[in-house]
C-alpha cells in the first residue's frame, strides 16, 4: 500500500509530500517550524494628509446618480463629492475614457481610484491594469467605484483581443497586495451572469470591504444587459 501512495513514497519518490511525520505531535512540531520560516508581511503604511470636506456638497449625489439604471452620468461628478477637497489627479485622462483612474485622498488617506464610466474596451482595460500595478508599486490602497454593464462585444473587439486585455486587468487586480474597497454605484439588474465577474471591478472576493449606494442593485442572470 505504501508503494501505491503512502507517506514514504510521496516524500521520497514522487515529491507530492514535503515532510513525513511519525506522530501527530511530530506533525504539529514540523508545521510550527515551517511557519516560523515565513516572513510576516508588514502592515501597509498609507500616506495621509489633513482631512478636508469635499468642496462640492456630498448631498448632491442623490441628484447626480439617477434611479433609472439605464441613465448615464459622469463618474467624475460622483468622485468630486466624495474625495477630500473634491480634488483628484486623473491618470491618462485622454486614454481609455470609459475607465476613470485617479489619485486622491479620502478622509485623509491617499487612495487610487478606479471608476467605471461606461462599457469596458481594450484601452480602458489596459489602463486599469497599468494603474493597479502602479498603485501596488507605491503601496497605495485601491478603491473601486462600480458602474458597469460589462465589456464591449463584437467581431472588431474580439479580433483586437479584448479577452486578453480583460484578463490582464483581472490578473492585476487578483495580484494586488494593497487594501481594496469596492463601492457599487449603479449596477444593472438585467445583466448577464458572467459579466460582473469578467468586468474585473465587480469581483467581490478580491476586495477587503464592499459598500453599496442606495440605488445599487444586482441580479445573477438575465437575457439582456441594460
Amino acid at each position: 500500500m505504501q508503494e501505491l501512495g503512502g507517506a514514504v513514497m510521496h516524500t521520497s519518490v514522487s515529491g507530492t509530500g514535503d515532510y513525513r511525520a511519525a506522530t501527530e505531535q511530530h506533525a504539529f512540531a514540523l508545521a510550527r517550524e515551517i511557519v516560523s520560516q515565513w516572513k510576516r508581511t508588514p502592515q501597509t503604511i498609507i500616506e495621509t494628509a489633513a482631512h478636508e470636506e469635499p468642496y462640492y456638497d456630498p448631498k448632491e449625489l442623490y441628484g447626480i446618480i439617477p434611479k433609472d439604471r439605464k441613465t448615464q452620468f459622469d463618474m467624475r461628478e460622483v468622485l468630486a463629492r466624495i474625495v477630500d477637497g473634491s480634488r483628484f489627479h486623473e491618470y491618462q485622462p485622454d486614454y481609455g475614457t470609459t475607465m476613470v483612474c485617479s489619485f486622491a485622498h479620502i478622509w485623509g488617506f491617499k487612495v487610487g481610484i478606479l471608476a467605471n464610466n461606461g462599457v469596458l474596451f481594450n484601452d480602458s482595460s489596459l489602463k486599469a491594469a497599468h494603474f493597479m500595478q502602479l498603485c501596488n508599486q507605491n503601496r497605495t490602497p485601491l478603491v473601486f467605484f462600480q458602474n458597469i454593464t460589462g465589456y464591449m462585444v463584437g467581431r472588431e473587439y474580439e479580433e483586437r483581443g479584448i479577452a486578453n486585455d480583460g484578463a490582464k486587468m483581472l490578473m492585476a487586480q487578483g495580484g494586488s497586495v494593497v487594501p481594496k474597497c469596492k463601492c457599487w454605484i449603479k449596477f444593472p439588474r438585467k445583466c448577464w451572469r458572467k459579466i460582473p465577474h469578467l468586468s474585473g471591478l465587480a469581483i467581490s472576493r478580491a476586495c477587503d470591504w464592499r459598500l453599496g449606494f442606495s440605488v445599487a442593485g444586482r441580479d445573477v442572470s438575465a437575457a439582456v444587459a441594460g
